[in-house]
């Protein structure tokens, strides 16, 4: 009888622990989807108005402060990308400078 009982709690908290596992993957899923919205309509709002055939990329996590996007579109005629950071605790959004991608020079480690 102790062995029945036992055995009913062992798989008793076995299944909660599964099923527990599953809402924390969940919800953690969800949070990091719902970040990536934030970062992507805060980085949205600071897009120039004459940007031309904009295109927007969001990092899925960030670095541990900040989410981080890269925006991209034609500026007087150059195809230009810009970074914008999102601050995780403040979640505050700034924009960078246009970018033009073809003036990058290589370097070296």
């Amino acid at each position: 009888m102790k062995k029945a009982i036992v055995f009913a709690v062992a798989l008793f908290m076995i299944s909660v622990g599964l099923f527990s596992g599953r809402i924390v993957k969940a919800s953690s899923s969800d949070a990091w989807e719902e970040f990536g919205i934030n970062v992507k309509k805060a980085c949205i709002k600071l897009a120039p108005p004459e940007l031309k055939k904009p295109s927007i990329a969001v990092d899925e996590y960030g670095s541990e402060s900040y989410g981080i996007a890269v925006l991209q579109g034609v500026r007087d005629g150059v195809f230009v990308s810009y970074v914008c950071v999102y601050d995780k605790k403040s979640e505050k959004a700034e924009l960078s400078g246009a970018i033009d991608l073809k003036k990058a020079k290589k370097f070296k480690k």
